[in-house]
């Protein structure tokens, strides 16, 4: 059998790659609770969780992305520099850029400090 659909979608598994096997058992509520609650932190469904914890393959817990108004503000730090360096290759004076640059800067770590505790 090939692997290849012929229509450039996902390959064809083979019939020992198929999951068409179901095991059914029973669990009490706070069982339910607890590997539903598990398996959102890993970011798997619950099927997927149980899978690999039954397997003993590592379940790891996803790092949180950072959140949209830091990657702001380290964006706007960016900007500054850009700012900062365009205006030194001009031969301009750029303090008032760099008084910018550091206000944003100390905020940014501080906010960060604060999002730490």
């Amino acid at each position: 059998m090939s692997n290849i659909t012929g229509r450039g979608g996902r390959p064809i598994k083979q019939k020992d790659e198929l999951r068409c096997i179901q095991i059914k058992i029973r669990i009490t509520i706070a069982e339910d609770h607890y590997y539903r609650q598990q398996a959102a932190q890993a970011g798997l469904s619950v099927a997927e969780y149980l899978r690999r914890a039954g397997l003993n393959l590592v379940i790891s817990v996803p790092r949180p992305m950072a959140d949209a108004q830091l990657i702001r503000e380290v964006n706007a730090i960016g900007v500054n520099i850009n700012q900062i360096a365009r205006a030194a290759n001009r031969g301009q004076d750029e303090r008032d850029f760099w008084r910018t640059l550091a206000d944003k800067v100390a905020n940014t770590l501080d906010e960060l400090v604060k999002r730490s505790v």
